[in-house]
């Protein structure tokens, strides 16, 4: 296994420890490699996807752009849903380059800290 992984002991000890979920911690334990534990999340389709392409460009010209200046230009373009089906699309992830279902810095401590300062 590739990830430090203490001989012995028990996912539910583990689970305590990097306070994580059970079935996280045995989808881990069975990776074989990193690429393995980071699982995109699936959503079913939405009325935001067809201007997805357009929230990512206005999202890296401009980060602070407001979810409410996002929501006038996509339903100046066709858009007939509301602004809070598009904050939680935004929120989710969804507008954004496609992530890890886990954070950098999270899994960053996971591998490289102490066992015992886990």
């Amino acid at each position: 296994m590739w990830l430090w992984w203490p001989a012995g002991e028990a996912n539910a000890q583990l689970t305590r420890r990097l306070q994580l979920a059970l079935n996280t911690v045995k989808r881990y334990a069975g990776a074989d490699r990193p690429e393995r534990m980071l699982r995109v999340p699936k959503y079913r389709a939405s009325l935001v996807d067809p201007y997805r392409e357009h929230l990512r460009e206005r999202r890296a010209e401009d980060p602070a752009v407001p979810v409410k200046h996002l929501f006038e230009e996509i339903k100046d373009q066709g858009f007939t849903g509301c602004l809070n089906l598009l904050h939680k699309y935004i929120n989710q992830g969804r507008a954004d380059a496609d992530r890890s279902h886990i954070s950098p810095r999270r899994l960053a401590r996971m591998i490289l800290a102490r066992p015992d300062n886990l």
